[in-house]
């Protein structure tokens, strides 16, 4: 369900997008609103605003290239415990069977996509602050930085997927390639998840939020 677009402002553009249907009977509100806002005339930075009402655990992902290999830092100091390994993300119990292709009836269970998340780590935030992660190319003058609100109990995962771009389509290629990515869960039945998002050279230019 389309909420609101607009492109016709130089300086700030908006679309905004309602879809509870993925989540029949659970979610009520599963809403993104993006806004496109310019620094200058070269340079600028994206809001990213997920809403979610209903169920119980909501997991908000922020996804590195789909195309080039990134590493994720966590470039300001998270508020709690220092990260520690995560076995997985799958549901408790549930038995976890690498799917043979898309169509795999595996892929339609709950939780199932979990199994594909790797090399994880996670830490507990104890107080309600800004984290910035950036993510980056081997190349030093790339770079994506995201300044994401965290709430008192959230946990931050980091870890990696696989890059199905990056192997052509060629399933037997997908455990050579990986993409990056970092998570925010949150528990309760509603949420609000607040981004800002910079693609950056040299330096970010947004210096506070």
């Amino acid at each position: 369900n389309l909420r609101y677009f607009d492109a016709g402002n130089n300086f700030c553009q908006v679309v905004s997008v309602d879809n509870p249907q993925v989540y029949p009977d659970v979610a009520k509100t599963y809403r993104r609103t993006l806004a496109l806002v310019s620094i200058d005339d070269l340079n600028s930075y994206v809001v990213d605003l997920f809403e979610v009402e209903g169920g119980e655990q909501l997991d908000y992902f922020l996804h590195g290239s789909a195309d080039e290999a990134q590493k994720v830092a966590i470039s300001s100091t998270v508020p709690g415990p220092s990260f520690s390994p995560l076995p997985t993300l799958l549901p408790a119990g549930y038995q976890f069977t690498q799917g043979r292709s898309e169509n795999d009836h595996n892929m339609t269970k709950v939780g199932h996509a979990y199994g594909y998340l790797t090399d994880l780590s996670k830490s507990r935030c104890v107080q309600r602050s800004v984290i910035s992660l950036d993510y980056v190319f081997d190349q030093p003058d790339a770079g994506l930085r995201v300044d994401t609100v965290a709430e008192p109990g959230d946990e931050l995962v980091l870890g990696a997927n696989p890059a199905i771009r990056q192997s052509k389509d060629d399933d037997n290629k997908l455990d050579q390639y990986q993409r990056r990515f970092a998570m925010l869960r949150r528990q309760g039945g509603k949420a609000l998840f607040a981004s800002v998002i910079e693609p950056f050279g040299d330096k970010p230019l947004i210096t506070s939020m």
